[in-house]
């Protein structure tokens, strides 16, 4: 199979590293051994990294340098009707698959996507010791089209979506359906991620951030009896449009480290 590389994409560093075909192990991530630096967002070190990413993950332990490809519905897995947000290659990308609870198919999505574009929530919220970011998706043309999500800035899949839409004020939009064989991909600007995202850092940035399900526990139920509906507490001060400006591809080539 041919893989082209899009406009603006950067290059793997080693051009002939070989080329591998990556799968994630099915298998709970477990913590890595030692913690690794955080992130910088601006002036702002991130916390530690204690879960690895999906970028590390897919990377894996090598002895030379290699590029990796897969695909974005390959990373998604079987997570129905829950957005999934990593950043991969220094690009932050939203990953959803839809249901019929949502909408039949993805039929005419494409169009409400760059007619309307999606808006995205993001909040920094302390509870109790640790901070979390609260983060409600709004999909065009979609009932109810509200996806909602609790992340730690201790999981290195939160750190690289949050650096990555920080560093470029875009995300990859990839949407997908349980009945249907497309993907839509979408590039999208985010004019204010900037300011949305220091905010919601600067407010949980000296907090614990739990890593693991049970540690995570705790801080989830309670911001869900805070936010009993993903509709509740939403404001224009903590949105962004994201506006699809350009197709996106459906995998993603990038070259470990």
């Amino acid at each position: 199979m041919l893989f082209r590389m899009r406009r603006g994409q950067r290059r793997p560093a080693d051009s002939g590293a070989p080329l591998t075909v990556s799968v994630l192990d099915a298998a709970p991530v477990s913590p890595l051994a030692a913690p690794a630096p955080g992130h910088r967002v601006g002036n702002r070190r991130l916390p530690d990294i204690v879960m690895p990413s999906t970028a590390a993950r897919l990377a894996g332990e090598s002895p030379v340098p290699k590029r990796v490809v897969t695909l974005y519905s390959t990373i998604l897995g079987d997570r129905d009707d829950a957005p999934l947000f990593v950043g991969i290659d220094g690009r932050a990308a939203v990953l959803l698959r839809l249901t019929g609870k949502q909408r039949p198919d993805l039929n005419h999505l494409d169009e409400a996507l760059h007619d309307d574009g999606v808006q995205l929530y993001l909040e920094g919220h302390r509870l109790d010791r640790y901070g979390m970011l609260r983060v409600v998706l709004r999909l065009p043309d979609t009932d109810p089209g509200l996806f909602e999500a609790a992340l730690s800035l201790s999981h290195g899949d939160i750190q690289e979506f949050v650096a990555g839409a920080y560093a470029h004020e875009s995300v990859v939009l990839h949407v997908f359906h349980a009945t249907d064989d497309r993907a839509l991909s979408s590039t999208c600007t985010g004019p204010g991620l900037h300011r949305l995202i220091r905010e919601a850092v600067d407010a949980i940035l000296d907090a614990d951030h739990p890593a693991t399900v049970a540690e995570q526990q705790e801080p989830v139920a309670e911001l869900a009896g805070r936010f009993r509906q993903p509709a509740d507490g939403l404001s224009d001060e903590t949105m962004v449009r994201l506006q699809a400006t350009r197709p996106a591809q459906p995998f993603v080539l990038f070259a470990s480290r």
